[in-house]
């Protein structure tokens, strides 16, 4: 029995290293490493930061713009913040691919201060719309996230859409804070 559960790691080690892929026309194919990158390329991933306002397009061709970031002390049943306050980041997203696109705000969303300490996401805190569904090729989602902040002189706000994607970073600081 060990015998079989051995070469069924073997093979699946070896699959899933051979970097073969299956289209979405259920053929198989190669994929090459190439070491070229267009100019397109590398603009993208020369823009990968913005701040509030800003709009990035990620590699997942998910339009990315924060539009806002405010500051409470009030959060859902009377609770308040651990820290000093919640940061609550209200996002647009437009999905310009072909394929519809899962975004978890669990997944997909993370605050760190400049010390380099992270922040917790909370779901304590009123938010008009969340982050968590599907967006269909062409739609929108619009929604809030909130977390649980000190004062820092500033804040990096990133967003990843796909599981392996670099993703895309938002920076602000007090001043930008409502």
């Amino acid at each position: 029995m060990k015998k079989f559960a051995a070469i069924g790691v073997a093979f699946a080690l070896t699959w899933s290293l051979s970097g073969c892929v299956v289209s979405g026309d259920g053929s198989s194919s190669m994929e090459e490493n190439t070491t070229e990158t267009s100019s397109e390329e590398q603009s993208t991933e020369a823009s990968n930061t913005a701040t509030i306002g800003g709009t990035l397009l990620d590699a997942s061709d998910i339009a990315i713009t924060l539009l806002s970031v405010k500051s409470t002390k009030k959060g859902s049943f009377g609770s308040g913040p651990d820290n000093d306050y919640f940061l609550v980041a209200k996002f647009e997203l437009d999905n310009q691919s072909d394929e519809e696109v899962a975004i978890s705000s669990l997944m997909s969303f993370a605050l760190d201060g400049e010390s380099g300490r992270g922040y917790d996401m909370t779901l304590f805190v009123d938010l008009d719309g969340n982050l968590d569904g599907s967006i269909k090729p062409g739609r929108k989602m619009l929604g809030e996230i909130a977390f649980d902040a000190s004062k820092e002189d500033l804040y990096y706000l990133s967003v990843q859409t796909g599981l392996f994607d670099d993703g895309v970073e938002f920076q602000f600081g007090p001043s930008d804070i409502q």
